[in-house]
């Protein structure tokens, strides 16, 4: 893939290898403890994880989905997959709402949350010496 992909085409592309790893038990241990420590720290951001989580999942399922679309010749605009994204995460949305006892969210604030999830993934580059992501 050419320099200059975002992290969230790239990690679409190649979802499968992406989520082998985050589901392996060292990549759970990573994102397990970040994640703790956040919460730890700063209480109130646990429903900012939950969502922030769910909604990259969600977002890199859809750009997976529009990968396969494209090497069939079928091509989604930016505005198709923001519109499936935001179906695909509101289940899961309006679940961590409950679960925090929060007020739902209206239309307006998905698409302003996915716009700011989808531009802080896209980007989210590698530094050309990254060290290779360990082995599952």
């Amino acid at each position: 893939m050419a320099s200059g992909t975002s992290w969230i085409k790239r990690f679409g592309l190649d979802i499968v290898k992406g989520f082998a790893w985050l589901a392996s038990p060292g990549g759970q241990k990573v994102l397990g403890a970040g994640e703790l420590a956040l919460e730890v720290a700063f209480p109130v951001a646990a429903p900012v994880v939950d969502l922030v989580n769910v909604w990259i999942q969600k977002a890199a399922e859809i750009e997976g989905k529009a990968a396969a679309a494209a090497s069939l010749g079928v091509n989604a605009s930016g505005a198709q997959k923001a519109t499936a994204a935001i179906a695909a995460v509101v289940p899961d949305v309006e679940a961590i709402l409950q679960k925090y006892k929060l007020l739902p969210l209206s239309s307006e604030s998905l698409a302003k949350i996915n716009d700011a999830v989808l531009t802080i993934a896209n980007e989210l580059e590698p530094s050309p010496t990254a060290a290779p992501a360990p082995a599952a």
